[in-house]
């Protein structure tokens, strides 16, 4: 076989190790996640609910649909700044990380490749969410929309996530002692909206 008609093939194998070629970034600026915790005060009487969202958000969307995001957890912010460390510090435990790492979880699923055909399409869509070593799989009804090379994922309603999927009921814990609460409930509400665009 000549090296001429070698080329091709060469060419198709290293494509294939490459992987999905990566067709949309997420669009930070016009992405949000979110969560809500609510608080119940002391005497059981009364509630609260925080609402809290991250601001360093990365990831992509491959052709094929393969997604990963991922959130810098020491962005997290109410607007309250005691109230956001103490979530960093005891919650997600930003501190034990170097000053040259950012701790992150990542949400991960596929999108259907029919759903990123332009349109708007309501879907139960899979997703995987992982942080500090510990995962959880969800299916949650998303509206992806697809417009001029932009898709645009969006929950349909909250994920209710349980904090002890991820081992983080001592950092419950010691945020209810913190603030005097009578309790924090282990479920919080989760709500995204993300962007990809070329």
């Amino acid at each position: 076989m000549s090296r001429l008609a070698i080329l091709p093939l060469v060419c198709a194998v290293v494509t294939a190790l490459a992987g999905p070629a990566v067709a949309q970034e997420l669009d930070a600026g016009a992405s949000q996640v979110s969560l809500v915790f609510a608080d119940v005060l002391v005497g059981g009487d009364r509630s609260t609910a925080q609402r809290f969202t991250f601001t360093g958000l990365s990831g992509n969307v491959s052709e094929a649909g393969a997604a990963e995001v991922r959130i810098a957890l020491d962005t997290l912010g109410s607007g309250v700044d005691a109230r956001d460390e103490r979530l960093r510090a005891f919650l997600f435990e930003t501190g034990l990380f170097g000053t040259d790492e950012s701790p992150e979880a990542t949400i991960t699923a596929t999108v259907p490749v029919e759903a990123m055909q332009p349109g708007s399409h309501l879907v139960g869509l899979p997703i995987e969410i992982s942080l500090h070593g510990d995962s959880a799989h969800h299916t949650v009804p998303v509206r992806i929309g697809t417009d001029e090379g932009t898709v645009r994922v969006t929950a349909v309603e909250p994920i209710v996530v349980d904090a002890a999927d991820y081992a983080l009921e001592g950092g419950i814990a010691q945020l209810v002692g913190l603030a005097r609460l009578l309790l924090i409930p282990t479920s919080v509400q989760v709500s995204f909206s993300l962007s990809f665009g070329r």
